[in-house]
Protein backbone atom coordinates (compact mmCIF):
# COMPACT_ATOMS: atom_id res chain seq x y z
CA UNK A 1 0.00 0.00 0.00
CA UNK A 2 1.80 3.19 -0.85
CA UNK A 3 0.27 5.01 2.09
CA UNK A 4 2.40 2.65 3.94
CA UNK A 5 5.56 4.20 2.13
CA UNK A 6 4.60 7.58 2.99
CA UNK A 7 4.56 6.73 6.63
CA UNK A 8 8.07 4.77 6.22
CA UNK A 9 9.76 8.29 4.41
CA UNK A 10 7.82 10.24 6.86
CA UNK A 11 9.53 7.84 9.83
CA UNK A 12 12.93 8.44 8.61
CA UNK A 13 12.63 11.80 7.66
CA UNK A 14 10.84 13.62 10.40
CA UNK A 15 11.81 10.62 12.92
CA UNK A 16 12.96 12.11 16.13
CA UNK A 17 9.46 13.45 17.05
CA UNK A 18 6.82 10.77 17.20
CA UNK A 19 4.02 13.15 17.92
CA UNK A 20 5.14 15.13 14.86
CA UNK A 21 5.06 12.05 12.91
CA UNK A 22 1.82 10.55 13.89
CA UNK A 23 0.24 14.04 13.35
CA UNK A 24 1.59 14.17 9.99
CA UNK A 25 0.53 10.63 8.82
CA UNK A 26 -3.30 11.25 10.39
CA UNK A 27 -3.47 14.59 7.86
CA UNK A 28 -1.98 12.69 5.24
CA UNK A 29 -4.29 10.08 5.58
CA UNK A 30 -7.16 12.49 5.83
CA UNK A 31 -5.92 13.48 2.13
CA UNK A 32 -5.16 10.74 1.16
CA UNK A 33 -8.97 9.45 1.71
CA UNK A 34 -10.69 12.05 0.23
CA UNK A 35 -8.69 11.87 -2.56
CA UNK A 36 -8.47 7.78 -3.28
CA UNK A 37 -12.05 7.56 -2.17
Amino acid sequence: MLLDRVYCYLVKHVGGSSVATARTVGIAALVWSKYTS
